[in-house]
């Protein structure tokens, strides 16, 4: 806009003189005209006055060009301004996206590495408590478990009974439920990993040299093969684990379904 304005200015002012310059020719060219040179006087008047009706002219068709450029350069910037917005909106998108991306990825290697951790020295040749056993010790590596409980699904009572324990202190070691009995059963029954904060105190204790303590983190895994919830685990902590995430769950399931199904029951 200010190049357009600055342009229409000094053409403005070029028209302006030019019509100055013939008006003044227009009038100092009388007194100096004799009777004989009359016709000429008449062609310079002529060219004078039409001279101006030109510079008016050209000057208001000038002023009206420069004034329709401008609006032309408004509409050019802010459709530059337009473009440059999108293109930052598409560059923080695709920023957005990679950086999903990088975290996905760093997420994905932390789980192979837990996961590991949580399979080592597991055969699904060994007996069914000690598979359990090791397992709850192996999670409780990983994720700051304090206690941990495991229960195997058996097919002739169609209930869960307790298959291994971790730092499990209580007299109800035969405790079993049924599909959808209580928050284990519940789970058994939804297939899907549950985690609880603020658990009631009197729900979980942990016995220890220092005194009973009661976590509040609970995480209730379930291990399924084929729609069929093979075993629960319930992990107690006091903080909260990072357990509870749809691909650790995903991995850790895929994982161990097929060696629980291979145990000796």
């Amino acid at each position: 806009m200010k190049l357009f304005e600055k342009g229409r200015r000094q053409i403005g002012v070029f028209l302006l003189v030019y019509l100055a310059v013939c008006i003044f020719v227009c009038c100092t060219s009388f007194p100096y005209l004799s009777l004989q040179t009359i016709t000429m006087a008449e062609e310079i008047r002529y060219f004078s006055l039409f001279s101006m009706i030109v510079a008016v002219f050209v000057f208001f068709y000038t002023k009206q060009m420069f004034l329709a450029g401008g609006k032309i350069e408004d509409t050019v910037a802010v459709k530059t301004g337009q473009n440059t917005q999108e293109t930052l909106r598409k560059e923080q998108e695709r920023k957005a996206k990679e950086d999903k991306k990088k975290k996905a990825e760093q997420e994905k290697k932390i789980i192979e590495e837990k996961l590991s951790g949580i399979l080592d020295g597991l055969d699904s040749k060994q007996a069914t408590g000690d598979f359990f056993d090791q397992l709850l010790i192996n999670l409780s590596k990983c994720f700051d478990i304090v206690q941990g409980v495991a229960y195997l699904y058996d097919d002739a009572s169609q209930k869960f009974s307790i298959a291994g324990t971790y730092a499990y202190y209580t007299e109800h070691t035969d405790r079993t439920f049924e599909i959808g009995e209580g928050i284990p059963g519940q789970v058994a029954k939804d297939r899907k990993i549950l985690q609880l904060d603020n658990v009631p105190e009197d729900y979980i204790k942990v016995v220890s040299g220092l005194g009973n303590s009661s976590p509040r983190h609970l995480v209730v895994i379930p291990i399924v093969s084929k729609d069929k919830t093979l075993a629960v685990m319930e992990l107690a902590s006091f903080s909260k684990t990072e357990i509870n995430s749809q691909l650790f769950f995903e991995q850790f399931n895929e994982k161990l379904s097929g060696r629980v199904e291979m145990l000796d029951k």
